[in-house]
């Protein structure tokens, strides 16, 4: 029997689909439509999540069906997949760990670019001045364009603490990249196991992670469990002046209490790749925060269209049509 894929992801997916398995039959469906009536397909390959699209035509739990029995999600998480998704025996996978490396490159620019004051140490006119002003010794956040030419009190990475709130393929490609920058690494999982880098140590509740982090990561999956995580109460918790970067979902943080320690100093800066709602609605003050850079969740992307992506999924592919176990299936209650 033919497997027949719907492939969601365009045209270069699915040649790159013929390449590794010419025996299946391809129907491109486009976010958005409908299979052609009476199809029965029994592999969908969909987009990641895509916030409040759930109920337009074609979403994820229509397209489940027209008899698919195997849905393979771009995304990493589970918080975008409805829950009759996951009925009548279908198997979920995600492409876990496909974008970690991007993600943990663009986590490393982030606290170098808060380190460092990028933008405002590029200037358009002299500054006044030149060469260094008097000494002094401050532990507060100093958030300001270079004051003389020669001189500006930038920050370093080297024995800074970098915290992760979490400790899957995303937080370990973070700490393998940060390591070589003799920071030093904490982490907090869920699990009681050991952790996977020797270097890296394991806290043993939020509030110790957070009372020692200069620059935290969040990194934990989306679940009931961990929505507003870090609120008013945890963040009371943190090392003065941290540097708080999320690139897991924007529902881990509540806006409101960051906003609250942005504004009191005991957050210095924060880096969002990832907010709630995404996007921001116009004027929210997050944008126009001094302190805070918000990107527009790309924190993932890569010049060839995150390919290893795609490739988790023809993997995945191979597996199914050879009868083996498929990697990254989904737990819901897991949240990943």
């Amino acid at each position: 029997m033919t497997e027949i894929v719907i492939n969601q992801l365009g045209p270069a997916v699915s040649e790159l689909i013929r390449d590794t398995a010419p025996q299946v039959e391809i129907v491109e469906v486009p976010p958005g439509e409908l299979p052609p009536d009476g199809l029965h397909a029994e592999i969908l390959f969909a987009p990641g999540r895509a916030p409040g699209r759930e109920s337009e035509r074609g979403s994820l739990s229509e397209l489940c069906g027209y008899g698919v029995r195997w849905v393979h999600v771009a995304g990493a998480g589970a918080d975008g997949i409805p829950p009759e998704v996951f009925g009548d025996n279908r198997i979920v996978t995600a492409s876990k760990g496909g974008k970690a490396g991007p993600i943990a490159e663009f986590v490393l620019g982030s606290m170098l670019a808060f380190e460092k004051r990028f933008p405002l140490t590029w200037v358009q006119s002299p500054p006044g001045g030149w060469g260094f002003p008097p000494l002094t010794q401050t532990e507060e956040l100093v958030w300001e364009a270079p004051p003389r030419w020669g001189f500006s009190q930038l920050g370093i990475l080297e024995r800074k603490t970098l915290g992760l709130v979490g400790l899957g393929g995303i937080a370990q490609a973070v700490a393998r990249r940060a390591l070589p920058f003799e920071m030093n690494v904490v982490a907090l999982r869920r699990r009681p196991d050991p952790s996977p880098i020797p270097e890296v140590a394991l806290a043993q509740s939020l509030e110790e992670l957070l009372s020692v982090s200069d620059h935290l990561v969040v990194a934990a999956a989306s679940t009931a469990n961990t929505r507003h995580l870090l609120n008013a109460e945890t963040l009371a918790h943190v090392k003065r002046g941290v540097h708080v970067i999320n690139v897991s979902r924007g529902s881990l943080v509540d806006q409101d209490a960051l906003l609250e320690a942005l504004e009191d100093g005991r957050v210095g800066f924060a880096s969002l790749d990832v907010t709630e709602p995404e996007p921001l609605p116009e004027g929210h003050p997050l944008y126009a925060h001094p302190r805070v850079h918000v990107s527009p969740h790309v924190s993932g992307s890569t010049p060839d269209g995150n390919r290893h992506v795609v490739e988790l999924f023809l993997e995945n592919l191979r597996r199914y049509i050879d009868g083996e176990p498929l990697a990254g299936v989904v737990d819901p209650a897991e949240g990943y």
